[in-house]
């Protein structure tokens, strides 16, 4: 196998995202917050994979397991100052001079989530599959500038035209849908084409108006 982990720059702040307690139907649940970086994809599917079912690939669920456990409050430590996951207690005292303790949840930080995703996917190709490779190799590629965002395009039909990036959620089980649906009834012209056709005819659409303004435009100055 050529494929290796993704290279992580040392020399620049660490990134880190903060850990929030939620419930779901009375059920607790962790989850990751965003941080100043806006869109971030990574998360989605950090997020996807800790919240989901078992009715992913088997490589979710093993990748869904380990990411549970990295930002669990038991699994994050208190005082060790070389771990990138970190928690703090910090005492309050109310009106009535009752001090409590509060626990701060912890940080994860970008290279924990980046190598459970990368080494999962490196160990789970346990068949050779050609095409399950080639999703791995799109995974490393593009797990650097994950947190960032992802360029994605959507068809009206409801499908994605198929894409490197998807290729990262193909890999662990997670289905993805989109609310840019039209009737094809109503819109049997532009039904079959996709976010970026669109906005590729409504460019050429306005370079020919243009082109045809500036024809009448002479045609007048000419008369």
């Amino acid at each position: 196998m050529t494929s290796s982990l993704p290279a992580t720059n040392t020399k620049s702040k660490p990134i880190r995202f903060d850990v929030k307690n939620i419930k779901i139907r009375d059920t607790p649940h962790k989850i990751l917050l965003q941080n100043e970086n806006g869109p971030c994809a990574l998360l989605a599917l950090i997020n996807l994979l800790v919240l989901s079912s078992n009715e992913i690939s088997s490589l979710g669920v093993v990748t869904k397991q380990e990411l549970k456990k990295l930002i669990s409050k038991d699994s994050i430590p208190i005082t060790a100052a070389t771990t990138t996951t970190t928690t703090t207690t910090t005492t309050t005292e109310n009106e009535d001079g009752i001090k409590k303790k509060k626990v701060k949840n912890g940080k994860v930080s970008l290279e924990e989530l980046i190598q459970i995703l990368a080494n999962n996917a490196l160990q789970g190709n346990t068949l050779e599959d050609q095409d399950y490779q080639n999703d791995v190799d799109q995974l490393l590629h593009l797990l650097p500038q994950l947190h960032t965002g992802l360029n994605i395009n959507p068809r009206f039909d409801g499908t994605f035209e198929d894409s490197k990036e998807l290729s990262i959620f193909r890999l662990f089980g997670i289905p993805l849908v989109h609310g840019w649906v039209i009737d094809h009834d109503k819109y049997p012209a532009i039904y079959h084409l996709s976010y970026e056709d669109a906005q590729n005819i409504l460019t050429e659409a306005s370079e020919i108006e243009e082109t045809n303004d500036a024809d009448d435009k002479d045609k007048e100055c000419n008369e």
